[in-house]
């Protein structure tokens, strides 16, 4: 992995559903943890090829290797994204790939 491709600060954040004043439950999302990452929109080309993994990947993000899952979601800045598929490059848990969904 390159480490100046990795220019963007994001957030990773996990659901911490809480309850409002009449018992309805609430997404509130808490931060977890800050990283590096490459933010890079999909081609048209890669979105076709991805259709049969998941067919709203807009987004690809790459950092370097950190517990991701599909329940957490990705910020940066104002911009959110939704984690669709996580990625362990080369299976070495140096770098992960998260194929992200942005949330307009």
């Amino acid at each position: 992995m390159e480490a100046g491709k990795l220019r963007h600060l994001v957030t990773v954040q996990v659901n911490s559903p809480t309850q409002d004043s009449m018992g309805h439950p609430v997404e509130s999302w808490t931060s977890s943890s800050t990283a590096y990452a490459s933010i890079e929109p999909m081609s048209g080309r890669e979105l076709a090829t991805r259709q049969g993994l998941t067919s709203t990947v807009s987004h690809r993000i790459r950092m370097r290797y950190l517990a991701l899952t599909p329940q957490q979601r990705i910020t940066f800045g104002s911009r959110v994204f939704s984690v669709n598929v996580v990625r362990n490059i080369d299976e070495r848990s140096a770098e992960i790939e998260a194929l992200c969904t942005e949330q307009i």
